[in-house]
């Protein structure tokens, strides 16, 4: 029994509470009462916090009372830690205030990319440390008297650099990352990082690395607005990267893969590989099994040769290939014939021009009329309609338009959720989407016109 109870002391989320009871309480237990003092009078709603919305009246006073008992006490206000998947929306932690538990959230990019070190004994006592300096962070912010506007942009901003660091695209454009993906098609680690690396640039948001036994090596989600009766797009994708030879349909394991849609709540899963066993069409076996597993859940299987996906993130930005567009490629195609055809039909379209230079034009004159404000895509729709002649460009329209310029000029167009930044002149960003466009094999270039 001492034994245990010893084992039990040296958990991580054992010695984090230890670690928070002999902090200082002005660091700790006081800015986490004070915000959930005003939590419960409805002042704030906090990010990272957990604080009961039902309780009222004698309830709630009964809650804050014993709230304060609990953090003079030995219990302490920060019992236990876990490792579990919230919403990726979710920042990299989240503190259920009522349970006393820090819930480190396995769906943010940041903590997938460290999910080994989370899930060690050994290792995860720093980032478990980390996790909450974020809660509080949050209570210092509110409890300092900063607007909860103010609050919530610093968190985002925060929150968007830790899930940029992670990104495994880095700096690269999208020629640059299609090449990589070739190069990589007899290294299992550098394919798995490659695929990843194509979905971020193709535009998907919370890439994320899993991997190891039981798991995909990835998902991905597209955000993507309801539409206008409600009905839901979003959808979720799971990645799967098959090095070297020849896929089989023994290989695939279409049931193992149905496990993973399941457990990770994907509605789609793509699979690449330099070739698998479909020559016979719908009358193979492997053809057949996805067919049936598809009948029997709604859930689909892609597969697609690498050499296709690498042509694909080619594509995407200068044909304007949007999310719901794509969306079409994993719910129609299963064989990598399939996927081929539906590539060859994106590339053979030729959209309509965009006002590339216009909108940088607008963007950079925004930033320099402003230089302490980001630019918001609402400011740039309106100045374009100032420009001669007038350029009406919807703001979903814009917010595509940066995105992929964002792609063809890695590191110098930044396309964000309410807002677009550049930091390079307008002109030598133009210069080097052109340039990176020249790169691409001559066939593609034919109908791509920035």
């Amino acid at each position: 029994n001492k034994l245990v109870e010893h084992e039990k002391s040296q958990s991580p989320g054992a010695l984090i509470a230890a670690r928070v009871s002999s902090a200082p309480g002005s660091m700790t237990r006081k800015p986490l009462l004070a915000l959930a003092q005003m939590a419960m009078a409805g002042k704030i709603v906090p990010l990272y916090t957990r604080i009961p919305s039902d309780l009222r009246g004698a309830q709630r006073d009964r809650f804050l009372e014993d709230l304060n008992n609990r953090a003079d006490s030995d219990e302490g206000l920060l019992q236990t830690s876990e490792i579990v998947a919230l919403s990726s929306k979710e920042g990299i932690a989240v503190y259920d205030i009522e349970s006393g538990k820090l819930l480190i959230n396995t769906s943010h990019p940041f903590v997938a990319c460290f999910q080994e070190e989370f899930t060690n004994i050994k290792t995860s006592l720093p980032l478990e440390m980390f996790a909450l300096s974020e809660i509080l962070t949050e209570a210092h912010l509110y409890h300092l008297g900063l607007e909860e506007s103010r609050v919530r942009d610093i968190l985002s901003r925060r929150d968007e650099l830790l899930r940029q660091l992670v990104r495994s695209s880095g700096k690269r454009n999208v020629h640059m990352i299609s090449l990589a993906l070739q190069d990589a098609k007899d290294d299992s680690d550098k394919l798995e990082e490659e695929m990843r690396a194509a979905f971020e640039a193709i535009g998907f948001a919370n890439v994320i690395r899993l991997g190891g036994r039981g798991k995909p090596d990835g998902i991905a989600e597209a955000h993507l607005p309801a539409t206008e009766d409600g009905k839901p797009q979003r959808y979720k994708v799971g990645l799967e990267a098959k090095s070297g030879k020849q896929v089989t349909a023994r290989r695939l394991g279409v049931s193992a893969i149905a496990r993973h849609m399941k457990e990770y709540k994907c509605d789609h899963h793509l699979v690449i590989g330099n070739g698998f066993d479909t020559g016979a069409g719908d009358n193979c076996a492997t053809v057949k099994e996805i067919k049936a597993e598809q009948a029997k859940t709604g859930k689909t299987i892609t597969l697609m040769h690498i050499d296709d996906l690498a042509r694909l993130v080619r594509l995407v930005p200068p044909k304007r290939v949007g999310l719901s567009k794509l969306h079409e490629l994993f719910q129609t195609c299963i064989t990598p014939e399939d996927s081929k055809r539906w590539i060859d039909s994106i590339a053979n379209t030729t959209p309509e021009n965009w006002p590339y230079k216009e909108i940088l034009d607008t963007i950079w004159k925004l930033a320099n009329m402003r230089p302490d404000e980001a630019v918001e895509y609402a400011a740039v729709c309106t100045e374009l309609m100032h420009c001669d002649p007038p350029i009406n460009i919807s703001k979903n329209d814009l917010i595509e338009c940066c995105k992929a310029m964002q792609v063809m000029a890695k590191g110098v167009v930044f396309s964000r959720e309410a807002t677009v930044e550049i930091d390079r002149r307008p002109d030598l960003i133009l210069e080097d989407i052109r340039t990176a466009i020249g790169e691409y094999p001559e066939e593609e270039r034919k109908t791509i016109r920035i």
